[in-house]
C-alpha cells in the first residue's frame, strides 16, 4: 500500500467501542483517515530509533493474522511502529494497494 511520506497527525481510540482512527495528510495537506473495528490489540512505539519524524515509510496490510482479524502495520521513517489487529479496516479510496 502506498502511504509514503504521508504525515500522521493523530491516533484516536473510542475504547468501549473498539475503533480506532488514524489520521494522516498527504503531500497535498489532504487528510486521510484509516479505520479499524472491532480492535484487540494495538501496539505503538516511538523511541525515533531512526530520528525524529511524524511521516510515514511504509504501510503493511491489512492482512489475515487468525479467524476473523486481521493486522496493519504502520513503519515511520523515525524507525518506530504502529501496529493494530482488528477484525475489519476501511481504507481510503485514492490508497494503491
Amino acid at each position: 500500500m502506498n502511504m509514503h511520506d504521508r504525515v500522521l497527525l493523530k491516533i484516536e481510540i473510542e475504547w468501549s467501542k473498539g475503533e480506532l482512527v488514524i489520521g494522516l495528510v498527504d503531500a497535498g495537506s489532504t487528510p486521510v483517515e484509516i479505520k479499524a473495528s472491532g480492535m484487540r490489540a494495538f501496539h505503538l512505539e516511538r523511541g525515533h530509533a531512526w530520528g525524529e519524524s511524524s511521516s510515514l515509510y511504509e504501510a503493511i496490510g491489512p492482512v489475515e493474522v487468525d479467524a476473523g482479524f486481521s493486522r496493519m502495520s504502520l513503519m515511520m521513517q523515525s524507525g518506530d511502529a504502529l501496529i493494530v489487529d482488528a477484525k475489519s479496516f476501511l481504507l481510503p479510496a485514492n490508497i494503491v494497494r
